[in-house]
């Protein structure tokens, strides 16, 4: 029985750089994708969170064919905070190649709606939830995102998000592989979500 349980957003991102951001979802249509450069806004201990974000994985061993894990580079940015915004934002920046800037609001894992971007001020000002529009990069975005190549190939696919991260045996025993490692080095053991919903 272990003390604690892997519940840390550092520990979902170390698992993500050895399995791949992509998911479960996307697995079997992309190669790995791995976060190559973070951009923090305070100061860090390089060393530190390396090994906190992936140096801590590599003794699994995961084996992603011709892709490998990359160790991302960190470079700490810097601004200044307004009179609405304090230092400590509850706000993140979010973006792929080719895609537009995403706006987040981490609270509640959704992004700024882009249709209002003229309504800022009185947004954070009151309350923004009704603001708010899912992110591109939720789950249920990436499943549908799934799907709709899925059609456009002539591929099948599964008609449930649950089924389909299931079916996909050769990235669940790739997770697997990477929270036992993480287990017997005495990082705890992955918390799982007994409620999260299918689509």
């Amino acid at each position: 029985k272990t003390s604690h349980c892997i519940v840390s957003p550092s520990d979902k991102l170390a698992l993500r750089q050895a399995c791949g951001v992509q998911g479960s979802i996307l697995f079997s249509l992309s190669n790995p994708v791995y976060i190559s450069h973070y951009f923090i806004n305070r100061s860090f201990n390089e060393a530190a969170i390396s090994r906190a974000l992936f140096l801590r994985t590599k003794g699994s061993h995961v084996k992603v064919g011709k892709d490998v894990p990359v160790e991302p580079k960190f470079t700490k940015v810097n601004w200044k905070a307004t009179r609405l915004v304090e230092k400590r934002t509850k706000w993140g920046l979010i973006w792929a190649k080719n895609h537009e800037v995403e706006i987040l609001f981490t609270p509640h894992g959704k992004q700024y709606h882009k249709d209002k971007q003229d309504a800022v001020q009185k947004a954070l000002a009151g309350d923004v939830t009704s603001y708010l529009a899912p992110s591109e990069y939720c789950t249920r975005a990436l499943f549908t995102a799934c799907v709709n190549v899925c059609k456009k190939a002539k591929k099948s696919y599964p008609q449930k998000y649950s089924v389909n991260k299931s079916a996909n045996t050769w990235y669940r025993n790739l997770k697997t592989t990477v929270l036992e490692h993480m287990k017997t080095s005495g990082l705890g053991e992955w918390s799982v979500n007994p409620c999260k919903p299918d689509y």
